[in-house]
């Protein structure tokens, strides 16, 4: 069965179940339902779970001296944050915060100085 679905560019959905058909090669049914109003904050919120296991995994890095791992986990919690928050959310301050952080140990004060300038532009709001 084949079925053409069109839909709206910035449309968000759910994935419920994702399965690999063993009877046909390299098939995958991927059953992916619309997000209304209702159920788009609790995805906001699962996003949002994953920029603090960002976080958390940068910590971590960072502790090991991984430095240019924590960098990656940071910038991708950055990213999270900033697709589903507002441009002057607290949350975005304390992640600015851990890159300057970052940039202080690796010696990239001028990178530092930046997302510090980040920090405090978002805190004067």
């Amino acid at each position: 069965m084949s079925m053409n679905v069109t839909c709206m560019i910035g449309a968000v959905f759910h994935i419920v179940t994702v399965q690999l058909d063993n009877n046909i090669d390299h098939l995958w049914t991927i059953k992916l339902v619309l997000c209304d109003e209702r159920n788009l904050d609790t995805f906001r919120y699962d996003h949002l779970c994953t920029g603090k296991n960002y976080e958390n995994l940068s910590v971590l890095l960072r502790v090991q001296d991984n430095f240019e791992q924590a960098f990656e986990y940071n910038y991708n919690c950055l990213d999270t944050e900033l697709k589903l928050l507002p441009n002057n959310h607290p949350k975005l301050t304390k992640t600015y915060d851990f890159i300057g952080y970052l940039n202080l140990l690796t010696d990239t004060q001028h990178q530092a100085l930046i997302s510090y300038q980040n920090k405090i532009q978002i805190s004067c709001r």
